[in-house]
This record gives C-alpha cells, sequence and structure tokens, in this order.
C-alpha cells in the first residue's frame, strides 16, 4: 500500500493565448498501460484546489491521496462512469487476468463489486450503452485473446455477453457512434496487426466491418470528428512508427488521410480543442524517454507539430481537461516508473498576453510584415499592437468590460503580395475580487438588548456588478 501526498505550485506569471502548456510535475499511481497501478489515486485528479486571490496571485493546484489502496492487480486500463445508476462515478479496470469492477459510494470512496469478469490479458476498455437498454455496458480489448463486451443489468452487474471479438493483440478500444445509425460502435489499436472497426447492430451485437486499416503498432485510439464534416473519425498513436489519422466517410469507412505525424514510440492520444480556434486537436503521449507532442489542427483534420517537447519521460496515457479552471484544457500524463505529469495550457484572462502569428505561404524563405487594418472586423484593432509577428493587448483585458476582442490583420510578403484575415479573441472570465466592503450604520445606542443589530455589510463585486448583502 502507498500512503502519499502531493503539492505542487505552478507560476503562471507568463501566459500566451497561443498553444503554450507549462509543466508541473503531479506525482500520482499511474493510469495507463504497461504497469502495476493503484486505482485509488484516479479519484485525487477530482481533489485539486486552485485559489486565485489577485491579478498576480500564484495558483496552487493540490492533488492528495485518498488512501484507498484498490486491489493488487496488474492493472493496464481503466474507464469511469456511472456504472449502477445511483449518480456517481464508478470505475470498470482491466486487469492482466479478472477485470474488477470499483463502485463509487458518492464521496469518491471506492467499493469492490466482488465481480471477477474474465481471465484475459486485457489491456483497455471502454464504457457507453452498447446495447441501448439506458445503462453503461463495457468493451474490452485482450492481448492475444478475443475481445469481450460485459452488458450491465443497470444495477452494474455485468454479464458475458459471449462475443469473441477477433484474436489481435489489440491494445486500445474507443467507442463512438461511427456509422452514424445511433448506436455505439467500436475503433480497436491492434499490435502488429490491422487495426479494426466493430458495427454495432443496436443491440449490442457487433460485426466485423472487415476494414483493415494499417499494419502498424498501435498502442492508442482516440475517436472524435477532426475535419468538421459532421461524422467520427480516427487518431491512433503507433509505436516506432508515424501516428496516422484515418478519415470518416460518414458510414463508418475509413480511409488513411495521409498524414504520418511524428516517428516516436506513441503509446496514448486525447483529442480536444487545446488553442481556442474551435476544432479538435491532439495531444500524444509518447514513451521511451522521447517528448510528448502537441498536434494542432487546421480544421479540415490536418495537423501540424506545434513544435512543443513536453517532458522526457516514459509516457504511457494521457487524458485532456482543464483541471486549473481557467477555461482551457490542460494535460494529466501518466509516466511509467516516474512522477506523473500535469501540463497547464496557458490562455489567461489577467496577465500581459501576446499572440504569435505564423504565416503560411508557398514561398517558405519569404519574410512577412503584419498590421492591423482597416475593414470587416476590425472592430478592437485600436486594443493590440503588433511587434514582428507578436501580436500584443495595449491594457490588461477584463472579462466584464469586453468578452470578445475582433481583430484584422494584413500579411504581406517581399514581393509586395498581400492577404486579411479577422480574429475574434476570446477572454477567459476569470474571478474577479471584491472591490468594495461598506457597513449600512457604525454606530449603536448603550443599553440596547444583546444581539440587538447594529448595521448590515453590503460587498461590490465586479462579476456580479451588483451589490450582495448578508446579515449575521
Amino acid at each position: 500500500m502507498l500512503h502519499l501526498r502531493w503539492l505542487q505550485k505552478t507560476n503562471v506569471a507568463e501566459t500566451t493565448i497561443a498553444n503554450e502548456f507549462n509543466p508541473s510535475p503531479q506525482p500520482k499511481q499511474t493510469l495507463g498501460k504497461f504497469f502495476q497501478v493503484v486505482l485509488a489515486v484516479v479519484m485525487a485528479v477530482a481533489m485539486f484546489v486552485m485559489p486565485i486571490q489577485t491579478v498576480n496571485a500564484t495558483p496552487m493546484i493540490e492533488f492528495t491521496d485518498s488512501q484507498q489502496a484498490l486491489g493488487n492487480s496488474s492493472s493496464y486500463g481503466v474507464s469511469l462512469a456511472d456504472v449502477d445508476g445511483d449518480g456517481n462515478t464508478d470505475a470498470f479496470v482491466a486487469n492482466r487476468g479478472e477485470n474488477k469492477v470499483w463502485l463509487n459510494d458518492g464521496s469518491g470512496q471506492f467499493t469492490d463489486s466482488q465481480q471477477a469478469l474474465g481471465n484475459s490479458n486485457s489491456a483497455d476498455v471502454s464504457l457507453a450503452d452498447v446495447d441501448g437498454d439506458g445503462d453503461t455496458d463495457a468493451f474490452v480489448a485482450n492481448g492475444g485473446e478475443p475481445n469481450k463486451v460485459w452488458l450491465n443489468d443497470g444495477s452494474g452487474q455485468f454479464t458475458d455477453s459471449q462475443q469473441a471479438l477477433g484474436n489481435s493483440s489489440s491494445y486500445g478500444v474507443s467507442l463512438a457512434d461511427v456509422d452514424g445509425d445511433g448506436d455505439t460502435d467500436a475503433f480497436v489499436a491492434n499490435l502488429r496487426q490491422p487495426n479494426k472497426v466493430w458495427l454495432n447492430d443496436g443491440s449490442g451485437q457487433f460485426t466485423d466491418s472487415q476494414q483493415a486499416l494499417g499494419n502498424s503498432n498501435s498502442y492508442g485510439v482516440s475517436l472524435a470528428d477532426v475535419d468538421g464534416d459532421g461524422d467520427t473519425d480516427a487518431f491512433v498513436t503507433n509505436f516506432g512508427e508515424p501516428n496516422k489519422v484515418w478519415s470518416n466517410d460518414g458510414s463508418g469507412q475509413f480511409t488513411d488521410s495521409q498524414q504520418a505525424l511524428g516517428n516516436s514510440n506513441s503509446a496514448d492520444v486525447s483529442l480536444a480543442d487545446v488553442d481556442g480556434d474551435g476544432d479538435t486537436d491532439a495531444f500524444v503521449a509518447n514513451n521511451k524517454s522521447e517528448p510528448n507532442k502537441v498536434w494542432l489542427n487546421d480544421g479540415s483534420g490536418q495537423f501540424t507539430d506545434s513544435q512543443q517537447a513536453l517532458g522526457h519521460s516514459s509516457s504511457v496515457g494521457v487524458s485532456l481537461a482543464d483541471v486549473d479552471g481557467d477555461g482551457d484544457t490542460d494535460a494529466f500524463v501518466a509516466n511509467l516508473n516516474e512522477p506523473n505529469k500535469v501540463w497547464l495550457n496557458n490562455f489567461d484572462q489577467y496577465l500581459p498576453t501576446n499572440l504569435t502569428l505564423n504565416n503560411t505561404a508557398p514561398d517558405l524563405k519569404d519574410t512577412f510584415i503584419y498590421q492591423l487594418v482597416s475593414g470587416e472586423g476590425d472592430t478592437d484593432n485600436s486594443a493590440f499592437t503588433i511587434d514582428g509577428n507578436q501580436l500584443k493587448i495595449k491594457d490588461s483585458p477584463d472579462y466584464e468590460t469586453e468578452s470578445n476582442y475582433s481583430i484584422r490583420v494584413q500579411t504581406t510578403d517581399s514581393e509586395g503580395g498581400t492577404f486579411q484575415k479577422t480574429f475574434s479573441i476570446k477572454v477567459n472570465d476569470l474571478n474577479d475580487p471584491p472591490t468594495n466592503l461598506t457597513l449600512s450604520n457604525t454606530t449603536i445606542d448603550e443599553n440596547v438588548p444583546a444581539k440587538s443589530l447594529v448595521g448590515i455589510f453590503s460587498t461590490t463585486d465586479p462579476d456580479d456588478n451588483k451589490l450582495d448583502s448578508v446579515q449575521q
């Protein structure tokens, strides 16, 4: 049993509107593949505190060990959802051996449901309602054995659906409706064999779509609409080979987008909009002491390396969410035999803000001049200046005054060719401290009864733009 407590203070004295991640080490039991895990500390992610007191405050994110030691298995994957219908988030853990279901009592305390589900080399699990009965079922990816579907009776009790899906070395699975028929299908990442798509008939019965997608050492997959056409595409991480993006035609048929993204030992990927431009980007966890990478989407499903090299650990898992409450998407990375890391994405309202302007042009040796110009969308040009290729805001922004800026920028190449574009810059709404405190009366007569009213306190809070009064 491990009894640990972790505290990390992260300085955010400089931020950028561009996609920049700053490291914030967070030791925690690893959730990814290839190593033993104590599941209890999964819930430590939910136990953070981030007070921001002033404009120049240093936020503190505190992860605390819940002191739960849940099982002693070789756990490779976990997925969280309410499996017993009580409104709490439970855990299904994929083990080398018997898979386990841990039920949450609502306070973050987990109890073994006493179910021993299968006895395979399970590497990953994804939870969703696959049979349309309103509860959460499980699709488990197994290594060297058929994948399994476990159906939930609604109370958190799972039974084997008796399906034996494939016989590959499956290391990752992601569930979504890929063929547009309203039920949940499965995309399975396989090692040294083609990846597979399993189509659901709506009752939880899966059929091989007969697609053989690639033949790489695939370890992870995440599903999302990356090209903006309304269907679900796949980003697959490969070990020692370029990562791949598979584009869906809307019917569940996938084609290689012909992108070769990196050439690292990639173990996992999580998809979300990390740069605030409305499309889905990728954070890739790389193994063997290679830096983790952020791949930015141009909106059409074409990804570009952001040139960030994040850490040099043996990373095996990643999940994206806003962990510090500032409105952008951060990354929690699980590392093998090393402390796990939290990478904070800087997109802050209060501090000096720069936006790096990069040009896409056929002549890569050309030079460019950027300037604010008049035209449609130039409403807030006066609030900014351009220094070289950096956009800088003149005054510290305030959400209550202006929540969104619109500017129009022109780029000019060395031959005099120009291109103009309008940019919308969103200000994140962070908490402003109160600006005034008053007491309605500051005198009291002698001999008045005990507990007589002296006065009423009122606070002026710019977030509410009103007076709040509380009498005690």
